[in-house]
């Protein structure tokens, strides 16, 4: 009976979309035993197959593991698109394989299914097949990394371990894999401000998470805004935006976690814009949460957030956000870094332009009424910026 190589895994969770509370996980790969089975060619004489839809992230880790398995044994294997007939059903195939991403290979779902709707990655290897699989495409870049320093390093010959059950597993996921892509449903209109808040949100996921989300205007949505897979949200876009004027007062909001999507209400426009950017505090706030070194998603399942909408400058493009913290009564401090001087010059025209602020003595800007000032700091050698907001009266 073959032995397994390595198992590694969380407790089980309920959810598929909802981010849940970090599970920490150690495991030890790379290391053989006489009596493991390998495989019996070399591993460059593997087709390396990607999905026929796959974004270019997967085909990133595809030229780097050609690349990675020619450097060390001295031939370049092929790789292929998976658009052909599933021809690995029993194993039974002409072709040993290394599934990369997500494929239409029985391998590749049986993989993600060993995720259970966390995020993580898993490689495994059966039936003269490999797989190498992720939540997204960072932790995609990681198990490929994983997979050249604890088995392509370690064999001199490219004969690798036949059977492996690689599991490595943190937060739910906030993105599936497989499924839909993620959207963000939106009304249909808009001011200035909350499409650029959306713009910050969805980018942050991006480049923090590797989470890619489409927005999509949806004419039935009215004082919501709704986060997950396509086909989860739109037959539910009428019912959520039902009674939320009667539910919310003019300056309250509503962060819901559900099984299948996150639901942002507000009353008002500017509760839904408060809504949605208490929702990129937490992200943000959660991008030291790592799984092998990339940033997890987490927060309380089935959690449902309320607030009040304060008046509160626009979010800064261009920096990446780091914390916001109370340092007085009616005061708070947000801190930015890596920002530039021409994301600080914006950031100065959108408070007089988009929130009709009144410049003041040096970098202080003033609210037309009279209630709020906004004080900037900027290090420009640093490239940090402080933004301290103060209610006057």
């Amino acid at each position: 009976m073959n032995r397994k190589r390595m198992i590694c895994t969380g407790a089980p969770a309920l959810f598929a979309l909802l981010v849940l509370l970090c599970l920490t996980v150690s495991c030890t790969a790379g290391q053989t035993t006489d009596s493991e089975v390998m495989t019996d060619i070399p591993i460059s004489e593997y087709v390396i197959v990607r999905g026929d839809a796959s974004d270019s992230t997967t085909l990133r880790q595809v030229v780097a593991l050609k690349d990675a398995i020619e450097s060390r044994y001295g031939v370049s294997p092929v790789s292929s698109t998976d658009w052909a007939e599933d021809t690995m059903q029993g194993g039974q195939t002409g072709h040993r394989e290394i599934l990369v991403g997500v494929t239409n290979r029985e391998k590749s779902r049986q993989a993600q299914a060993l995720l259970d709707g966390k995020m993580g990655f898993v490689i495994s290897s059966s039936d003269n097949c490999f797989v190498i699989t992720a939540s997204t495409g960072k932790l995609l870049e990681s198990a490929v990394n994983v997979f050249i320093s604890s088995y392509l390093d370690t064999s001199k010959d490219g004969l690798l371990p036949a059977d492996i059950e690689l599991v490595r597993t943190g937060n739910a996921a906030f993105y599936r894999v497989g499924d839909d892509p993620i959207c963000l449903l939106a009304p249909q209109t808009l001011s200035p401000r909350t499409v650029r808040e959306i713009g910050c949100f969805t980018e942050l996921l991006d480049r923090i998470y590797g989470v890619r989300v489409e927005v999509i205007r949806d004419e039935n949505l009215d004082g919501v805004l709704m986060i997950g897979a396509m086909k989860d949200l739109s037959e539910r876009s009428k019912e959520e935006s039902r009674n939320v004027g009667e539910k919310l007062s003019e300056e309250q909001f509503e962060i819901r976690f559900q099984k299948d999507r996150i639901v942002l209400k507000g009353a008002s426009e500017t509760a839904l814009t408060a809504a949605l950017g208490k929702l990129y505090e937490r992200f943000a706030a959660s991008a030291d949460e790592t799984l092998d070194g990339v940033p997890t998603l987490s927060f309380p399942k089935a959690a449902i957030f309320h607030g009040v909408w304060r008046q509160k400058a626009p979010r800064l493009t261009g920096g990446r956000y780091l914390t916001s913290e109370e340092i007085a009564s009616g005061a708070t401090r947000t801190l930015y870094e890596n920002v530039p001087q021409d994301a600080v010059d914006l950031y100065k025209q959108l408070l007089v332009t988009d929130m009709d602020y009144l410049p003041g003595t040096g970098n202080t800007y003033v609210s037309n009424d009279s209630a709020v000032q906004i004080s900037l700091v900027y290090d420009g050698a640093a490239k940090e910026l402080e933004v301290i907001e103060s209610t006057l009266k």
